[in-house]
């Protein structure tokens, strides 16, 4: 069951780093938006998701040419909670659920990009 959900996170940085490539607009938005690099360590596997600059990226492991400004670690069943939107960001701080390390400016700004990764139910 586990690797099954680390497949569901994986999955998800997938979709957002397909759809920042393909729509650049709302990419621009959410580096608008968050205007940082977030490197999520879920069970141990890093993603990061650059929200700099441009039109933003994301990817599995770290970029060489982005230094995170914020790392959120958590388990896997808690991101998925979190980009599902059935677990607060700052809930899940307050109650251990994650660590976060760094700006915690940007802490406050997550939503957005949790938003982002969220499945898309299509009507």
């Amino acid at each position: 069951p586990v690797r099954d959900r680390r497949r569901g996170a994986r999955g998800l940085f997938e979709k957002l780093a397909e759809g920042l490539e393909r729509d650049g607009e709302e990419g621009e938005k959410l580096v608008k938006r968050f205007g940082g690099v977030a490197l999520f360590v879920i069970d141990g596997v890093e993603f990061t998701v650059d929200l700099k600059s441009g039109k933003g990226r994301a990817k599995e492991g770290t970029f060489d040419d982005a230094e995170a400004d914020i790392t959120v670690t958590c388990t896997d069943e808690t991101f998925l909670k979190l980009a599902g939107g059935q677990l607060n960001p700052q809930a899940a701080f307050l109650t251990g659920k994650i660590k976060i390390k760094g700006s915690m400016s940007l802490a406050m700004k997550l939503q957005p990009v949790l938003g982002a990764l969220a499945p898309k139910t299509k009507l």
